[in-house]
């Protein structure tokens, strides 16, 4: 009876062994590939070094910011197309797409634009003078005669003037020099609006108050003698495309 027990136990033990065996193995790790994207950002107009500049890939992976010498280093990124950004205030950003593959080391550089460049081409100095233009249209003339305080902002005051119908008109704006961004106050509703961004790019689709979500444009303007890149968009309270033309008082 003893040994009768004994095999009993033994082939259950040799059966437990045999299935155990046969279970399926774990699926392999799968492998992984990465790579390194690293670079530099400089001044666009000094090409010196920009400090504290962030850089950002979408898709997003990790966030870093530039040394001293306006160097970066993105480690450990997944293999993949990527656009990366850098971006520090007071600049316009600038991309850059990679392709990143495993064990890869791309090396990129970027360049900023600071924004003051932008208002070269938007005069708001008293006595400056300008015509809009749709084609060979005259559409209204625009001169800043003087400027005014509201809510505790400095407006200057614009004269618009019908190059047709001679109809006369005030506005109110004033330039946010450090981001390139144009508002106009509105008395009626006592209320700013943003109505233009110096730094929207080529190709850029964007929408902000009065501005409709149309692609931005770009064309050549004559400036004080001076030719400038300058980029707009459809205005809703026009409704077409204009150009600028300007008649620099001096």
């Amino acid at each position: 009876m003893i040994y009768i027990k004994l095999f009993a136990i033994s082939f259950l033990f040799l059966a437990l062994l045999t299935c155990c065996s046969n279970e399926p193995e774990l699926n392999p790790v799968l492998s992984v590939y990465k790579g390194t994207i690293k670079g530099f950002v400089y001044d666009a107009t000094t090409n010196a070094p920009i400090y504290y500049a962030k850089i950002t890939t979408s898709p997003k992976t990790i966030e870093v910011y530039t040394g001293a010498d306006g160097d970066f280093i993105l480690k450990d990124i997944m293999a993949g197309d990527y656009v990366v950004t850098a971006y520090r205030e007071g600049y316009d950003d600038d991309t850059a797409s990679v392709t990143l593959k495993d064990k890869d080391t791309i090396n990129t550089t970027f360049y900023l634009q600071d924004f003051s460049i932008y208002l070269d081409y938007y005069p708001l100095e008293i006595g400056d003078y300008w015509e809009y233009w749709s084609g060979n249209s005259p559409g209204f003339s625009a001169e800043v005669i003087s400027d005014t305080t509201i809510a505790g902002k400095i407006y200057r005051i614009i004269k618009e003037k019908g190059l047709v119908s001679q109809n006369v008109e005030y506005s109110y704006e004033r330039v946010d020099a450090y981001n390139a961004l144009v508002y106009r106050y509105f008395p009626s509703e006592n209320q700013e609006l943003l109505i233009d961004s110096m730094a929207a790019k080529v190709g850029q689709r964007f929408a902000s108050n009065m501005i409709l979500t149309e692609l931005v444009v770009q064309h050549v303007i004559q400036w004080k003698k001076k030719k400038f890149l300058v980029r707009s968009g459809q205005y809703a309270i026009y409704g077409i495309p204009v150009d600028k033309t300007y008649h620099g008082t001096d």
